[in-house]
């Protein structure tokens, strides 16, 4: 491999980079038929940015597959993608809003647990999935009935990291 193969594929990357840069499509060129030949030429860069990742570190390469990279940018180079991407001015009204999107994927981390010991100011709770201990008390709640607990009682709560090192973690927002 020489000097100037490496040049060139950091200029036609750098070039590249423009195109993106500005806006420009990447696909658009003088010589190109049709879209099979769109598809093939941002492939043809693609495989470009391969080689010189390849060139500073191979596992980079690895790294690529680990995020997906690899099968991202396959359904990318497609003729369904490309036709779905046309279809984006024209049928842009018909698509259904995102509003809920939080809801639909939002994980619970809500913990069930029972309340395993109490004194006047804190509670220990005991998570009955990782049997962990968590430490609570009133100023932790944003509820005024959530206080006093008592012992053997069932309550979900939401887990937050120990305020201190050593100390156990934080059962907040408790509910019976």
């Amino acid at each position: 491999m020489s000097i100037n193969h490496i040049s060139s594929n950091l200029f036609e990357i750098n070039r590249l980079r423009n195109r993106i840069a500005h806006h420009e499509p990447i696909w658009k060129a003088i010589d190109l038929f049709d879209s099979d030949d769109s598809i093939n030429m941002v492939i043809s860069h693609y495989e470009r940015c391969l080689k010189v990742i390849h060139w500073i570190n191979p596992n980079n390469l690895k790294l690529l597959s680990v995020i997906d990279n690899d099968k991202l940018m396959g359904i990318a180079c497609t003729q369904h993608t490309l036709w779905r991407s046309k279809m984006l001015a024209s049928g842009l009204y018909s698509v259904p809003d995102i509003i809920k999107w939080k809801e639909r994927h939002e994980i619970n981390t809500r913990r069930k647990g029972e309340v395993v010991s109490v004194t006047a100011n804190y509670a220990i709770i005991r998570c009955k999935k990782s049997h962990q201990i968590f430490y609570t008390n009133q100023s932790m709640q944003k509820r005024r009935k959530a206080w006093p607990l008592t012992v053997g009682i069932d309550v979900t709560f939401i887990p937050k990291p120990a305020s201190a090192q050593g100390n156990h973690p934080n059962a907040t927002q408790v509910k019976q």
